[in-house]
């Protein structure tokens, strides 16, 4: 009975460390798509902008380029935080 006993606990412990590993796997590889994908606006912000001192076509009003640039970073932390919430329930 003690055996089962502290077999159960080892195995209880094994899915532990084994559980939270995979999370911080998985957290590692969510970070590094935030990063990815807040670098990739920084560079689109600064391909506008570039773009719009060319004159390549009719600027962009700043509030409106921002506007688009917060937008899109709203929906890259909203999807994040939906990857989050789903890998933690």
């Amino acid at each position: 009975m003690e055996y089962n006993i502290h077999r159960k606990m080892n195995e209880t412990e094994e899915n532990y460390y084994r559980n939270k590993r995979k999370l911080e796997e998985t957290f590692d590889i969510l970070s590094n798509e935030k990063y990815r994908f807040f670098r990739h606006l920084d560079q689109l912000a600064h391909q506008l902008q570039i773009i719009s001192r060319k004159g390549h076509y009719d600027p962009l009003p700043p509030s409106t380029a921002y506007r688009y640039l917060e937008q899109a970073k709203h929906e890259g932390q909203q999807t994040i935080q939906h990857a989050s919430h789903t890998l933690e329930h």
